[in-house]
């Protein structure tokens, strides 16, 4: 072998080794080829000091990631006091003690799979003791967890039957969410005995001392409520406990009982501390006939949500003159809850008025705590006087009404009291109020809020509780001869029930 073909074969196995290596450690082998040995100790120890720093600096990076959460976890839990609400105030709890809570996985089967001499596949139980047990005590936990994930809202099934189930318009559900938001269950008691629960709706908040104004049914205060509205045989306890169970799952004792009014049944409390609260929109307006939805709260403070219909319907004997009423099936439990339509608004408030469900409207309650807020009292002429809508008659009984007295609209007397004013007066049962202090009056809710703008006016002039004030009522005669005529009736301003005399 001559010296070219030694040398070639020198280059060809520097250029094998190379050609196998990683980039760095082709390096290195280029170097200790062409350095000398002094030059290559130098490089030695070059590489064991980057060696050294590089897993000093991959120590470091190992212990920094295991004493931080993951970033999705921080993310996640940024608003602690969020995530507490909803766990404790829903019923939920806190089991996990990390951000993730492990899967839920279903125990292995106790099922065993063999094959028999002949190649047939058969499952027999698995008959180890310690497995059984094993076995059983991981179902526990895991029905156990799987009981409280069925808890959470985007998995628990709705039990409550009463609500809208074929509600395709997103809009309208999200117009009742806001209103849902001014609704707080409520209850009462009196002597360490449950005297009644009911809702409130938030109508005012009052951000210079962290209040709100609530308003609810006065059957919250009532330990017995008469069937008769025309008897005044109500029992109220106004010093009653009243607590409200707010929407964060909290319980608050601060409520002050502001004003009740027996003859309206609406009272009003202040309740103090706490976050700001969302007020509903009262409206005053409504339209019979309309569309609306009862809202409710169960004792889980669970959202009882009903479609229902305004109904041009008059109210019983038994019954106020002021009620109006709505269709359907209603649960007991909506007494005090809004009646409100598809556009935030809420007209009324529901009370439980047997045999139907009632509510009393918006204008009313604005106009009691307009009262109230001007005066701290609120009172009403008492007239003696069962009123019907003219307009609710049958259309066959209407249109006879408009053919042959031109009347259309305008108050029935249903019945008048044994021995009132209006009786002496020549008031009788089938005339028509067509007018009050010179304002056409439609329905009753028109004559009421008349009425109590009578009371404003004389709190005004400084007269008041059981004075005497003018009542001017345009009447229609329809017995013959039939005619129209004014009559003034001097009645007192009263805030007690108005009783009827048989």
């Amino acid at each position: 072998m001559d010296l070219d073909d030694t040398e070639r074969r020198k280059n060809s196995t520097t250029e094998i080794a190379i050609g196998t290596t990683s980039g760095e450690e082709a390096a290195s082998a280029a170097t200790k080829c062409a350095a000398s040995p002094g030059t290559q100790e130098g490089a030695e120890k070059k590489k064991r000091k980057r060696k050294r720093r590089n897993n000093k600096s991959r120590r470091r990076r190992t212990a920094a990631a295991k004493s931080s959460s993951p970033p999705a976890a921080v993310e996640r839990n940024t608003d602690s006091s969020v995530s507490h609400q909803t766990n404790v105030g829903k019923g939920l709890k806190d089991t996990d003690s990390s951000d993730y809570s492990s899967p839920l996985r279903r125990p292995k089967s106790l099922l065993v799979e063999k094959t028999t001499s002949n190649g047939e596949i058969v499952y027999e139980y698995n008959s180890d003791q310690e497995v059984v047990d094993a076995y059983h005590k991981d179902l526990h936990k895991y029905q156990k967890k799987l009981a409280r994930q069925q808890q959470l809202p985007t998995l628990k099934e709705c039990n409550y039957a009463r609500n809208i189930t074929d509600w395709d318009n997103l809009n309208q559900k999200n117009a009742i969410l806001d209103v849902a938001e001014s609704v707080l269950r409520l209850s009462s008691s009196h002597d360490g005995k449950e005297i009644n629960s009911c809702n409130g709706i938030i109508i005012e908040w009052d951000e210079s001392d962290k209040s709100a104004i609530v308003v609810t049914s006065s059957q919250i205060i009532a330990t017995k409520v008469s069937l008769d509205d025309w008897e005044d045989n109500n029992v109220y306890v106004p010093n009653a406990k009243v607590t409200a169970h707010l929407l964060d799952g909290t319980i608050s004792d601060n409520l002050t009982l502001l004003y009740f009014s027996k003859h309206y049944e609406v009272a009003f409390f202040k309740l103090m501390g706490g976050s700001e609260l969302q007020v509903a929109s009262l409206e005053p307006k409504l339209e019979f006939g309309s569309e609306a939805c009862v809202l409710a709260r169960e004792k889980d403070l669970g959202l009882i949500c009903r479609e229902t219909k305004i109904l041009a319907l008059d109210p019983c004997d038994h019954q106020r003159n002021h009620y109006l009423f709505i269709g359907g099936s209603i649960p007991q439990s909506s007494t005090g809850g809004p009646l409100t339509d598809f556009n935030r608004k809420v007209v009324g408030m529901v009370v439980n008025a047997l045999p139907n469900f009632a509510f009393i409207p918006s204008s009313i309650i604005i106009t009691c705590f307009r009262l109230w807020q001007s005066f701290k009292k609120i009172a009403r002429p008492h007239l003696g006087l069962k009123l019907r809508t003219v307009q609710f008659l049958d259309i066959t009984h209407l249109e006879q009404l408009s053919r042959d007295f031109k009347i259309r609209d305008g108050l029935i007397v249903g019945q008048v009291s044994s021995e009132s004013l209006a009786e002496r007066n020549g008031f009788r049962t089938g005339d028509i109020i067509f007018s009050c202090q010179g304002e056409t009056v439609l329905t009753i809710s028109e004559f009421e809020g008349i009425l109590l703008g009578i009371c404003a006016k004389q709190f005004e002039e400084g007269k008041g509780l059981n004075d005497e004030v003018d009542v001017e009522l345009g009447v229609y005669k329809l017995r013959k001869p039939a005619r129209r005529r004014m009559v003034t009736l001097s009645v007192q301003l009263s805030d007690c029930m108005e009783a009827f005399d048989y």
